[in-house]
């Protein structure tokens, strides 16, 4: 068992390609094992994560990887990370998608930032149809108002709003989530509202 993992060990260091970070791991576990220690499982584990990462195929899955990254899949990773930089996971992953567009993310990166449940939900609500498209007139919901920032409440309050753009950044996961800029009747200033606080402005009766 040592003299195979001093074999591994051995076998890792000859790589050219180690991290600083790696190479200094793999020599300070190279100086433990020549005096006699035992790994734990986690430095064990750590090693084979490092041999695996060097291995020539999973060199080439990730160049496989990297030439499959399409505009299709930046656009949806850029949607999730509106969506995790508000929810507070992902943050560093979803800050390098916004920040560098040549920046491509890891398959393992992707897959859990972007398939699970709630990215689904994001992802569905920044790309459905609108239902309030550009010009439409509307006005808050009365009921589930304690979900409505204050400002946004104030900004509405007996007024009704006009959508001037459908294309903002979903920030949840909650359904109705799609957000909308709306310019309140005699208002400079613009307020973001979600779908399902919204409704179709009554005509007024003349």
């Amino acid at each position: 068992m040592s003299q195979s993992m001093n074999e591994r060990v051995a076998k890792i260091s000859s790589i050219s390609e180690l991290t600083p970070w790696e190479r200094g791991f793999v020599e300070s576990v190279q100086n433990q094992l020549k005096k006699g220690y035992i790994l734990s499982e986690k430095q064990s584990q750590t090693i084979d994560n490092i041999g695996k990462r060097h291995d020539p195929q999973e060199i080439q899955k990730r160049v496989t990887w990297k030439d499959s990254f399409c505009e299709e899949k930046r656009q949806i990773a850029k949607i999730c990370a509106h969506y995790y930089l508000k929810a507070g996971y992902f943050t560093d992953l979803a800050q390098n998608l916004l920040d560098d567009d040549d920046f491509v993310p890891s398959e393992k990166q992707y897959l859990a930032m972007c398939e699970n449940k709630y990215a689904q939900k994001v992802i569905k609500a920044t790309t459905c149809d609108p239902k309030y498209p550009v010009g439409s007139v509307v006005a808050l919901r009365a009921a589930g108002s304690a979900g409505i920032s204050f400002a946004t409440q104030k900004a509405l309050k007996n007024t009704v709003g006009v959508v001037i753009d459908v294309n903002v950044p979903v920030v949840s996961a909650a359904n109705g989530a799609k957000r909308y800029k709306v310019l309140p009747v005699g208002s400079p200033s613009v307020v973001l509202v979600e779908e399902r606080w919204l409704k179709k402005a009554r005509k007024k009766k003349k």
